[in-house]
Formats: C-alpha cells, structure tokens, sequence
C-alpha cells in the first residue's frame, strides 16, 4: 500500500509544472510600449527620492530586437538585447553613446531600470508602466 502511494505522489508531482511550484518564476516581457513615470536617485544615504515625470516620453521594445524611443533617449531608434535582467541597447547616432546596459527588475507591473552602464554614482533608476 505505501508502495501505491508514494508511486502515485510521484505521478502527481510529475504532472505539476515547475511555475505552478514557484510562481515566482513568472516570465515578464519588456515587449510593445511603456511610458516613464518616475525617476528614483538617492544624493547619499539611505533614502530613495521619487521625482515624477510630467513629459511624455516613451520606450517602445518590439519583438524583433528594434527599440523605438520618443524622448526618452537623444536618439529615436536602436537595437536591443536581453540576456537574464540586464538589458543591453546600441545606438546607431552621435547623440548617444553607443551601448547602454541596464539592470532590470520589476515592483508589481513597473519595470525599473537601473543604469549599469554608464552608472550613477549613487543609486538611480528609470519607473516605466506598461502602456497596454
């Protein structure tokens, strides 16, 4: 009998996927546009400052790897990379430099991104919300 049972709890953890164990594991996509809503800085110390943004500027990821930007960035168009949470964006102009690298995470639907590279003294990040 307990032969039966750890034989079929066995078929039963099989059948489970491993984002119904952990729904931490949760993909999130980068991809269509999100709109900047804060920046996050800290002048030194512990506290976090919100500064929010009143223009409207924009980040558009499309599936193929392009990047649009409507104010966001001095150039209006690059290519972009995703490996893990860091972001990797090339520039094709001179208003830019030529490769940003960004660390992303998530606070419920926000996407924050951190500049790597260049970086910010102190702590920094970009708050965008998903604008579909």
């Amino acid at each position: 009998m307990r032969f039966c049972m750890i034989v079929w709890l066995l078929f039963f953890i099989s059948c489970v996927s491993e984002r119904e164990l952990n729904p931490l594991l949760e993909e999130r996509s980068i991809l269509g546009p999100w709109k900047f809503s804060e920046y996050l800085f800290s002048p030194g110390g512990p506290q976090i400052h919100r500064s929010l943004v009143a223009e409207d500027k924009a980040i558009i990821f499309r599936k193929n790897g392009a990047l649009l930007s409507h104010g966001f960035f001095q150039c209006d168009q690059g290519r972009y990379t995703l490996e893990g949470n860091a972001l990797t964006i090339d520039f094709d102009c001179s208003e830019e430099p030529e490769k940003r690298v960004f660390i992303l995470s998530w606070e419920g639907d926000n996407l924050y991104m951190e500049p790597s590279f260049p970086r910010c003294i102190e702590y920094c990040a970009y708050v965008f919300v998903n604008e579909l």
